[in-house]
């Protein structure tokens, strides 16, 4: 009797073993995990900038360079091109015209800081609409453009990244 106990209890502690041993494994299988993506400091969230020469970011993918200055509150602006960085990841791009040309282009998109001094804006639509008004080209194929960005003050320049 003595020595099926002990055989009973050998399997029993066999099983066990097994057990943890596959448990382990199984974690090793999955792999480890994914490093954590790095963050970096949002700094234009909920802000919105005038865009020199009435350019809009993500219309021209060809266009290298972007020179903003920081939209005050209290500055009342008829004619200009804007970004407005609406939150942690989304953006539109639009422009306002005063009377007499009422034709308005605006863009939507997302994007992500991929570093402390580079932005990835994602142009996800452009609409058109008044006198010009067109049907919404959805552009979420496109790729994303990446900029450099260079900050003074009230003024930042976004230049393509080669």
């Amino acid at each position: 009797m003595k020595n099926f106990k002990a055989k009973i209890i050998g399997k029993f502690v066999v099983i066990i073993i097994v057990i943890v041993f596959f448990v382990s494994c199984k974690d090793q299988e999955i792999g480890q995990p994914e490093p954590p993506s790095k963050s970096y400091p949002n700094f234009l969230q909920k802000t919105m900038w005038i865009i020199a020469n009435d350019k809009l970011l993500g219309v021209s993918p060809s266009e290298t360079l972007y020179n903003l200055t920081l939209k005050a509150d209290s500055s009342l602006i008829w004619n200009f091109s804007a970004i407005e960085f609406i939150d942690q990841k989304q953006f539109t791009s639009f422009n306002s015209w005063e009377c007499g040309n009422d034709c308005f282009t605006s863009v939507y998109g997302h994007y992500e800081f991929t570093d402390n001094d580079k932005i990835k804006l994602y142009c996800d639509s452009i609409k058109n609409y008044g006198t010009c008004e067109a049907p919404t080209e959805i552009t979420k194929n496109r790729p994303p453009e990446e900029f450099v960005i260079s900050k003074n003050e009230n003024k930042i320049i976004l230049r393509k990244a080669k």
